[in-house]
């Protein structure tokens, strides 16, 4: 392992902003270091969340800004990042909202191109997979213990679905790790086990829907990732069509799936404002 953190740190030289960048998005939750007994403190969570995802778009706008003539997009891919970049535009104009809310939004598209850009160096990458799989280990290690130390399932973003994405992003990073750099075969799936098994109870218990969502699609990585490209492509589209399917196939049990939750109506709404002419709004 020790070749490991040689690359990590020949990474860390090469892209020294890429790595404050994940530090930052992990201070933007930091519960665990104001109080690790509270939960409903989700007021200093969020004094700590907004001003890190200011500094992260504004350090990731200026980087993206300094290396535009490093950065090779495919025709696709710049097209997509102007659409996405325009519909937060679009909705922060409709809006009136605050510039802070501009650049949290512009936030899911620059913060991935710097981090992208970092991985795409075929010579530094084994130190980028290296970093950020130790990374989300150790922040998927700390949700654990805050979890069952403390008995909250808000976890470290003083919220019950974050706490809950955190543990979907942060294992796959974890069983990464363990698979690639735990040389010891009963060590390795000796810890794969227990912190899979201690993640699941405290998915479980923080009852969030999308979690198990996402970790259904986990496995299903796992399962295909070895089949051709043609055959991803087609369980992935036969997946994306069963939440189309089964409201017109199951309509009495999706009814009652939706029974007391104000997504329904939300979407309902979300519909009926995008069928008015957009002069409506000006």
């Amino acid at each position: 392992m020790k070749n490991n953190f040689i690359e990590m740190k020949a990474w860390m030289k090469k892209y020294p902003l890429q790595a404050i960048l994940f530090l930052l998005a992990f201070l933007a939750y930091p519960l665990v270091l104001i109080s690790p007994q509270g939960v409903t403190l989700f007021r200093e969570v969020f004094m700590f969340r907004l001003p890190m995802e200011l500094l992260m778009s504004g350090l990731s706008l200026c980087w993206i800004i300094k290396n535009s003539d490093k950065l090779k997009l495919n025709k696709f891919s710049s097209y997509l990042i102007m659409a996405f970049v325009g519909s937060a535009l679009l909705s922060f104009l409709l809006n009136k909202s605050h510039a802070a809310d501009l650049l949290i939004s512009l936030n899911f598209i620059s913060v991935m191109i710097c981090v992208a850009a970092s991985f795409s160096n075929e010579k530094y990458r084994p130190g980028a997979l290296f970093f950020t799989s130790l990374f989300f280990s150790i922040i998927l290690l700390i949700n654990l213990i805050h979890y069952f130390a403390f008995n909250s399932v808000v976890g470290i973003a003083g919220n019950r679905n974050w706490f809950s994405a955190i543990l979907c992003t942060c294992l796959p990073f974890f069983l990464h790790f363990s698979l690639t750099y735990i040389k010891d075969k009963k060590l390795k799936f000796g810890l794969i086990l227990v912190v899979a098994l201690l993640t699941l109870k405290a998915l479980l218990v923080a009852s969030s829907r999308a979690s198990f969502l996402a970790l259904i699609l986990l496995i299903l990585f796992f399962i295909i990732r070895k089949l051709n490209g043609k055959t991803k492509l087609i369980i992935l589209l036969a997946l994306f069509s069963v939440p189309l399917l089964v409201p017109k196939l199951f309509p009495a049990k999706y009814e009652k799936f939706l029974l007391n939750d104000i997504r329904k109506e939300l979407w309902t709404s979300n519909v009926h404002l995008i069928k008015k002419p957009l002069r409506t709004y000006l």
